[in-house]
Formats: structure tokens, C-alpha cells, sequence
């Protein structure tokens, strides 16, 4: 009996292997294409070399559930304007070589991205969004380019592991 219980413990504490991912979208908005539902939930690492925009990001915060660590240094992020990005219903511009208002912290579902670790911008980015990595609270390492010259409000506001 004492070998069976172990068993059904062991079966039921088994960690999600981790998995990376190296994607290169060709057109910005399309990252959803790239990726299958399974991954969607066991993708842990994803590094990004193609076009993104808003779309994608919302992407990433909403249905990748396990994403620890990002690396964007290799991409571009487009301008978008349209109601599908991070700010769900409403039509917004999103501009270029920005991290989006509101990344990975949903307004509307008031949910944030806790399992992200390490992000590692893109080199050409020049600003960061209001509230991008909001509430992001396990992030201990972010890689911002030199080319950064802004950063909207609270776009780190509760990252506590950085330092």
C-alpha cells in the first residue's frame, strides 16, 4: 500500500519539462501561428527574431501561461493600430520599436505575468510602455538597449526581484 501511495504522489508532483523556442515571424500580428496550443502551455523560453506588434505581445501575456524567459534582442516591433493588441476592444495606435502600454498586465482581466523571469529587449527599442511588465514580480533580470530613451509609468511597478 505504502509503494502505491508513493507512486500516485510521484505521479502527481511531476514538473512540466521545461521547453525553448526560437521563432522568426515574417509578418507582425502573426506569433499565434507560429505556435501550437501544446506549446502554448509548455513553452517556458521563447526567443523572438521576426516582426511583432501589439497582437503578439497580447499573445504571449494571455495564452502563454508557463513563459519564464524572453528574448527579443532580434526583433522588430512594428506600429499597430486596431482594437486586437494589449488593450482588448479598443482601438489603439501602438508605435514602433516600443514595448507595449500594458505588455503583460491585462487591464481588463486585471492579470499579470508572474512566471516571467528574464526579458531581454529588442536592441532597436527606444521606449518602454506604461505599465508593460506591471506586477511582473519575479523578473530578476531585463536587458534594456542603450537605445531606450523612455519609460512610460509604472511600466516596472511591482517588479520586486529586480534590483
Amino acid at each position: 500500500m505504502r509503494h502505491l501511495l508513493l507512486f500516485f504522489v510521484l505521479l502527481t508532483v511531476q514538473l512540466p519539462a521545461q521547453v525553448a523556442k526560437t521563432i522568426e515571424p515574417t509578418q507582425a500580428g502573426t506569433l499565434s501561428s507560429y505556435i501550437t496550443s501544446q506549446e502554448k502551455t509548455t513553452i517556458t523560453g521563447l526567443t523572438l527574431k521576426g516582426k511583432l506588434d501589439a497582437r503578439d505581445f497580447a499573445f504571449m501575456r494571455d495564452e502563454m501561461k508557463n513563459l519564464m524567459t524572453l528574448n527579443l534582442s532580434k526583433a522588430t516591433i512594428y506600429a499597430y493600430t486596431g482594437s486586437q493588441g494589449t488593450i482588448k476592444g479598443t482601438t489603439t495606435t501602438y508605435p514602433s520599436n516600443e514595448i507595449p502600454a500594458f505588455a503583460f498586465y491585462n487591464l481588463v482581466l486585471l492579470t499579470y505575468k508572474p512566471s516571467l523571469t528574464a526579458v531581454t529587449l529588442p536592441e532597436n527599442a527606444i521606449s518602454v510602455g506604461e505599465q508593460a511588465f506591471y506586477f511582473s514580480w519575479n523578473i530578476t533580470s531585463m536587458t534594456l538597449p542603450n537605445s531606450v530613451k523612455k519609460i512610460g509609468d509604472y511600466a516596472f511597478y511591482g517588479c520586486y526581484a529586480l534590483s
